[in-house]
Order: structure tokens, then sequence, then C-alpha cells
């Protein structure tokens, strides 16, 4: 999931007005994967290692423009058969989000969500159980923008106080990501009918 470039822009702004961050995640070794991506506001973004994510059109370069939330790691999954499996599904309806807090994995940096997680549990459980016979990572689902690769104290405390501008989530992308970039599959919308 891509938060709209809005709410990117805010978060990437606070950060640089404390601080230089850090450069952008590395790309992915060369693999492509597929991912399920819900897309706040704006047309989602795509899976990449293929992965189903929410998002919205990407903040022009930049860090930031590839900060998303997973909903789905596929590894290297076949994007056309990862597409046909959540056509035609329904994935609940729209609903609120904002980016707020922070935390670690090992040396991993991380923003958190905050607003209508339930929902977006929800979502992530709808398109993990679409997806049923994929190869699915299986970890708990802890909904987060990976901010840097490298640890830092001053990222973690400045992103702990940060409560960025809330947004609304409407569809999400299927996107496959090669060497770093992000190339969207497919739009699905979240409608409440």
């Amino acid at each position: 999931m891509f938060p709209p470039p809005d709410a990117r822009r805010d978060l990437a702004s606070r950060l640089d007005g404390r601080r230089s961050t850090p450069g952008s995640p590395p790309a992915s070794a060369g693999r492509s994967s597929s991912q399920a991506q819900s897309t706040p506001g704006s047309p989602p973004a795509s899976a990449g290692r293929f992965s189903s994510q929410a998002r919205s059109t990407p903040v022009s370069g930049g860090r930031s423009a590839k900060w998303h939330v997973t909903l789905a790691f596929l590894g290297d999954a076949d994007p056309a058969a990862v597409t046909s499996a959540l056509a035609g599904r329904s994935f609940g309806g729209p609903f609120r989000l904002r980016i707020a807090g922070s935390g670690r994995f090992g040396s991993v940096v991380w923003a958190g969500l905050a607003g209508d997680v339930p929902a977006l549990a929800d979502l992530r459980a709808r398109v993990v159980s679409a997806l049923a016979g994929f190869p699915v990572d299986e970890r708990d689902f802890k909904p987060h923008l990976t901010v840097s690769y490298r640890f830092s104290r001053t990222l973690l405390d400045d992103l702990a106080t940060y409560d960025g501008p809330e947004w609304e989530t409407s569809s999400f992308a299927v996107v496959r990501s090669a060497h770093g970039e992000y190339a969207q599959l497919a739009l699905l919308p979240l409608t409440t009918s």
C-alpha cells in the first residue's frame, strides 16, 4: 500500500527538516516479486517481488516514493496467476489511515499506521484468503512503512511523535518489484457493495 503523495511528502518533509535521513531501501537484489497493496484515495501501487499492496500514485523521485505497506508478499509467484486469483472478489469498503508512530525490526526503522487499522487487517486477511495456495509470507501482519534499513535512534525518536494527515484508502494494487522499481499490474477497488 502506498500512502498518497501528500502523506509521504509530509513525513519526508518532517524528517528532512530535522536531520539528513538515510537513503531509500535497497533494491531487492535483482529478484522480482509480486505484492498486493491498498491505495489511499488514489490508484494503488504495484506489486513487486509479487505482493498485494495498498497505495496511491508515488511521489515523483526520492525515497518516499517507495514507502508502502505490503499486504501479502508472494516472492516469485506468477503475476498473471496472482492477478487472476484476486480479480472479481470483494475486499470490503474504503477506510481511513494515517502514518503515526515508529518501531523497528532489528536495524530496520519503520513508521507505523493509525486510523482504521482493523479494516486494513481485514483487507489483508481477505487478500491472503483469495491467494490460498500461493506462497504467502506467514509472519504476523504488522502494518508499517520501512523508512530505513540502517538503525538510527534519532530517526526512530523523530518518527515516534509523528502523527500525519489522514487519507482514504479506496483501492489496492497488485505490484511487481524488480531491481527496486515498482510496476502496477492491477488496481482493485474497495467497495461497500
